[in-house]
């Protein structure tokens, strides 16, 4: 049996089956199936699928077909990457055969159903066995029911088993133990002549089991064997109590559900006997990748984006920190050039110094300045040489009041230094020029330097508000990976091969 008919089962899958096998692997929970489930409840079960269904009816069936497709392989850790063509799904197909293969073989069970089935190949094996499990889950609640309910179910299966012998061109007898179960009697049927004759006993089985009230509905001959399929009751063992955690973690409960899939997926495909065409599921695929392709590429170059920010601002960081540096450096000089000054008028005798009128207002006060602390200093010392205890103790408090006197005079003469310091760089005297030169070509140089910073200064705000906006973007892109990534098995796996795709762009140096 070729393992591309589960595919080609699924592109055949269309309309509402197709969403109701969707809702069956995405939505059922664990508390749809198991044991204790009631006829009610399974009623119930049905109609929330149905409902599940309703909302997909937007959505184009190729997009569901690769979501179905997809979670299959989640489920079974079956990586994919970027490409898919007919190759690539045939390999998936053989690698998700043989997940289920391997999951199967664990139970005991499996082993010796296994063992007088050496020469079956493994797809065939893990349908007969889904089927087998079915069938015993369907005779546990059969046996609950009037033997001579049973007894009619059971020659309606003889007449199908006459009428299947009647069509069928295999005319092996079929070899039955004694006294066999019905999941026995079942799978000796499709192993003689195929597993294609499965959907009619499906259907005898519906119409059985809603005569004897085991299932809620109608006695629809033509209802879909995927209906069937979905039904709790023939979908989940007897769970004992303390198993009940274990079988509630979702990996393992939906992994017993995968095999109940690649059932009706195949059902599907019997009904189709052209091979299906993989096109509108590649192009989906395509889609997806590309677009998360160009995330990829659009992540890089953000980051590489933020990286030259950052570059950028720490460079222009280093300028103003230069641009301070020497701003620190020329205010340092220009204070030794006019302390210079400041000394050479403070001992000069600035009498003879022809600068600007401003000069001669501040040198008549300084001068003036300077006459009274002279007059102070002699009064001070006038005093100082009386003899006399009275006359001694009067002039040391005198001279308390002289002090500060002249502490304040100075200060007045310090002040008044600093304006004929400031008058003198605004004239053309050629007193202390070389000073003066120096100190005008350093404040032209502080002036360009102020304007310098100002500009680094609002060019550092322009660059972090660029990162900001950089960085909030990023964080966007980021984002739409990671719901990408998590909405859509396979696409991280493509990872790689858009980094390559990317590194492999021609420079634009070059």
């Amino acid at each position: 049996m070729n393992e591309k008919q589960l595919v080609n089962g699924l592109v055949h899958l269309n309309g509402k089956p197709l969403r109701m096998v969707y809702s069956f692997l995405h939505k059922t929970k664990p508390q749809h199936v198991l044991n204790k489930t009631t006829k009610e409840d399974m009623a119930n079960y049905l109609h929330f699928l149905e409902q599940e269904s309703e909302r997909l009816l937007g959505l184009e069936e190729q997009k569901i077909q690769l979501d179905i497709w997809l979670e299959i392989l989640r489920l079974l850790h079956i990586k994919i990457n970027t490409e898919l063509d007919d190759s690539k799904i045939a390999q998936l197909c053989l690698r998700i055969v043989s997940e289920v293969y391997s999951f199967y073989k664990r139970q005991e069970e499996f082993e010796e159903f296994l063992a007088a089935r050496n020469n079956k190949d493994p797809l065939t094996i893990i349908l007969l066995y889904q089927i087998k499990l079915q069938m015993q889950r369907f005779s546990f609640k059969l046996k609950k029911e009037n033997v001579h309910e049973i007894h009619f179910f059971m020659q309606e299966i003889e007449n199908l088993v006459e009428n299947i012998t009647r069509k069928s061109n295999n005319k092996e007898s079929l070899n039955i133990d004694d006294n066999p179960s019905l999941d026995e009697i079942i799978i000796t049927i499709l192993e003689t002549y195929g597993i294609h004759y499965y959907p009619d006993i499906l259907q005898l089985i519906w119409k059985h089991g809603v005569n004897m009230k085991i299932f809620q509905g109608e006695k629809n001959s033509e209802i879909e064997p995927i209906y069937i399929l979905m039904l709790p009751i023939l979908n989940v063992d007897q769970v004992e109590p303390k198993d009940v955690r274990n079988f509630l973690q979702v990996e393992y409960f939906k992994k017993n559900l995968i095999p109940n899939l690649l059932l009706q997926l195949y059902m599907v495909n019997l009904i189709n006997k052209e091979t299906g065409k993989y096109n509108l599921i590649k192009e989906e695929w395509s889609k997806r990748t590309e677009n998360y392709k160009a995330l990829y590429v659009e992540r890089e170059n953000s980051q590489k984006e933020i990286a030259d920010l950052e570059k950028e601002i720490e460079t222009n960081q280093i300028k103003l920190k230069d641009i301070y540096a020497e701003w620190k450096l020329i205010g340092n000089q220009i204070k030794a050039d006019k302390a210079t000054i400041y000394n050479a008028l403070k001992y000069a005798d600035v009498t003879e110094l022809d600068v600007n009128w401003a000069f001669e207002v501040h040198r008549r006060e300084f001068l003036a300045i300077q006459l009274k602390i002279n007059q102070l200093l002699y009064e001070k010392y006038r005093y100082s040489n009386n003899d006399g205890f009275l006359t001694k103790l009067k002039s040391k408090i005198s001279n308390v009041g002289t002090t500060i006197q002249i502490q304040n005079e100075k200060r007045k003469l310090d002040y008044y230094l600093k304006e004929m310091t400031e008058d003198l760089l605004a004239s053309n005297s050629e007193f202390k020029i070389q000073e003066r030169m120096r100190i005008k070509e350093a404040e032209s140089r502080l002036e360009k330097l102020k304007e310098w910073q100002k500009q680094h200064q609002e060019y550092q705000k322009i660059l972090k508000s660029d990162l900001t906006k950089s960085k909030a973007r990023l964080w966007k892109i980021k984002k739409e990976l990671k719901d990408l990534e998590k909405k859509h098995y396979g696409l991280k796996d493509s990872i790689k091969e858009a980094q390559a795709m990317y590194l492999d762009e021609p420079n634009e140096d070059d």
